[in-house]
């Protein structure tokens, strides 16, 4: 039988008990959030290094889902109006916030091509999403219509995920200094 070893970590600024880890990309930067007395806090740990992600709109705490191999990362941040996405890219934060949500949304991943998934909530419940930054628009959800080979992962995340129509309203903000 293999031995499987598993590496455990605590953020430094976490309560004990309470890192959470979501997302791994190829060069084994780790992302999460961790919870302590101020609340909740997105976290990247890259080379040992923790740096603690906190969206600036974030007033009820900010939670890094995935990572990209780019270093992009993706998650959701709480405030008085509920949840909303976030991408965090090049040092900038960008809301996203599906125009369909009437109760949130929240993006889990993110691809080399930045093509984000999550999903948003309405009044009739949870609804998966593939969000294209680059050109604004939630790809076509025909498999006909879909230009990429129809053995690809992205094809299978795209027909379970993405929505025929509509588009994602995006706001950067520009990060303050967090510790």
């Amino acid at each position: 039988m293999p031995i499987r070893i598993f590496n455990t970590f605590d953020d430094p600024l976490a309560s004990t008990g309470s890192t959470l880890a979501f997302g791994v990309n190829d060069t084994d930067q780790i992302v999460g959030y961790y919870q302590n007395g101020s609340g909740n806090h997105g976290f990247l740990l890259s080379g040992g290094i923790y740096t603690t992600l906190d969206d600036p709109s974030a007033t009820l705490g900010t939670i890094a889902q995935g990572i990209n191999s780019l270093g992009q990362i993706v998650g959701f941040y709480d405030n008085a109006s509920g949840n909303h996405g976030f991408l965090l890219s090049g040092g900038t934060y960008t809301t996203l916030n599906d125009p369909s949500a009437t109760h949130g949304t929240v993006a889990f991943g993110v691809n080399a091509a930045g093509q984000i998934v999550g999903y948003y909530t309405d009044n009739n419940g949870d609804h998966g999403f593939l969000y294209d930054p680059n050109s604004g628009v939630f790809p076509p959800t025909s498999p006909s219509m879909i230009p990429w080979p129809t053995t690809s992962p992205l094809h299978e995340a795209s027909t379970a995920s993405a929505r025929s129509s509509g588009t994602i309203s995006i706001t950067p903000i520009s990060p303050t200094a967090s510790s």
